[in-house]
């Protein structure tokens, strides 16, 4: 899983055409704590699939469009540019996936480029945006044969 991941945020890098000197902590956990967390950092109580915390804010475009912002980000222990942070439920992510009727791969791949597409700026708030989002992310999926079925 950790190799698959990997290639995931590879691919969202390729996709939005960052340099691969950029790193993101993934915490993979379940839905107590995805919950505790969404309690305390959101005020939401309730569990969800996957929280992102970018550590930029880019007002105007994407990561891709604020590499100077990116650049401040720079983490010498990590050897990279910090996006910020990803938190998943596996649990959750293992009942989508049987919902959805795929793979728990494809199902925490996917939510792990949508988060680091957040983690990028990107969002999904408006139908437009969303679009563009969408299309970033099942880019990245199809890098990695992680296709929609």
């Amino acid at each position: 899983l950790t190799a698959l991941l990997r290639r995931v945020m590879a691919a969202c890098l390729s996709v939005e055409g960052l340099p691969d000197n950029c790193c993101a902590y993934l915490r993979l956990t379940d839905d107590a704590e995805i919950h505790e967390i969404n309690l305390s950092q959101r005020g939401v109580d309730r569990a969800t699939d996957v929280l992102s915390f970018p550590s930029v804010n880019y007002r105007r475009g994407t990561a891709r469009d604020n590499l100077p912002l990116l650049r401040r980000e720079y983490d010498p222990e990590q050897g990279g540019m910090f996006l910020g942070d990803i938190v998943i439920s596996l649990e959750r992510a293992r009942a989508q996936a049987a919902e959805y009727g795929h793979s728990p791969q494809r199902e925490i791949g996917y939510l792990t480029a949508h988060a680091l597409f957040h983690l990028m700026g990107y969002d999904h708030m408006v139908d437009s945006d969303r679009a563009v989002m969408r299309a970033r992310e099942e880019a990245a999926m199809a890098l990695v044969d992680l296709k929609r079925d």
